[in-house]
């Protein structure tokens, strides 16, 4: 009985939230003037500026992914150490070397490609 209602309750809920969700508000202009369209004006001839910001945006999201891992993962261990016995006390504290290595090596990845383009750049000047 308590199960029936949970769940009539939560397949209502649900069923809100897919109706809220389709509801999209759009702002569109109401004069558009095909003339004033122009993309050469955001395109570089040489690339490389476009090339540096695609490589920033991409360095920056494995980063931030990199981060919410990090963390995430640090914030298991912790609740496992509280909650651990003395044997696996032992145990994690073995695996932490592994996690600090992973931890650094994500952190280089994003840094070293960086570090390699200023210096090339320094040197083609």
């Amino acid at each position: 009985m308590v199960m029936n209602k949970i769940l009539k309750a939560t397949t209502f809920l649900i069923t809100v939230f897919i109706l809220v969700m389709q509801i999209s508000l759009v702002y569109a202009v109401t004069d558009i003037n095909p003339n004033e369209y122009n993309p050469t004006k955001y395109r570089n001839d040489s690339g490389e500026e476009v090339v540096l910001k695609r490589v920033k945006i991409i360095t920056r999201v494995i980063r931030d992914i990199g981060i919410v891992v990090c963390v995430g993962a640090l914030m298991i261990i912790g609740i496992k150490m509280m909650t651990a016995s003395v044997e696996e006390k032992s145990i994690l504290l073995q695996a932490l070397p592994g996690y600090i290595l992973g931890m650094i090596m994500v952190f280089a990845i994003t840094v070293i490609p960086s570090l390699i383009y200023e210096s090339v750049k320094g040197i083609q000047k």
